[in-house]
């Protein structure tokens, strides 16, 4: 994600008014987009590929641990930061949100300024690992994807082929006489 685009924020709770607050606490510096459920929060989640999850525990349809599994199984959604926030304070209710995959856990009441710095952090944080990613992937004179893409890339294509029966083939050129 540019440093210069707004970051996006994708809220689960099911109450209505607390929603409202986090959009209302975190709209200026974010792009907030909102789910009540933890099904509509899978779908959304996917769609709009946010840079931060908030994630109540206690939802309608399923618990947010089990929700946050399931983002965490999903290749496609498993490095987006999932921030727990719940009215749920035991210690051991903490430990199972980090267990889940949860980077963090915030209790309710909600405090803005905590809520605002926290959720700045874990996007910084987001940014600089997603940085490093794109830079481990690409051969820093050329900008060209490298060997570890290559490799990424062919371990897949060879699933993709013996799922499928198609046929595979490769060319390899050496262009710099290694």
């Amino acid at each position: 994600m540019p440093k210069d685009k707004k970051p996006s924020v994708l809220t689960v709770e099911d109450d209505d008014a607390i929603r409202a607050f986090i959009s209302g606490v975190l709209a200026s510096e974010c792009d907030v987009h909102s789910a009540a459920d933890g099904a509509s929060a899978l779908a959304l989640a996917v769609d709009k590929m946010p840079d931060l999850i908030l994630l109540d525990v206690g939802l309608p349809d399923t618990d947010g641990f089990e929700v946050c599994r399931r983002l965490k199984a999903n290749p496609v959604l498993a490095d987006i930061p999932v921030l727990f926030l719940t009215g749920r304070t035991s210690s051991m209710d903490e430990v199972d949100g980090l267990e889940a995959g949860g980077i963090d856990y915030i209790t309710k009441p909600i405090h803005p300024a905590i809520l605002r710095a926290r959720v700045r952090n874990h996007i910084e944080l987001k940014r600089s690992r997603d940085t490093l990613a794109r830079m481990a992937r690409l051969d820093g004179l050329t900008g060209v994807a490298n060997r570890r893409t290559f490799d990424d890339m062919l371990l897949r294509e060879w699933r993709r082929q013996a799922r499928t029966g198609k046929t595979l083939g490769v060319i390899m050129i050496d262009v710099d006489h290694f």
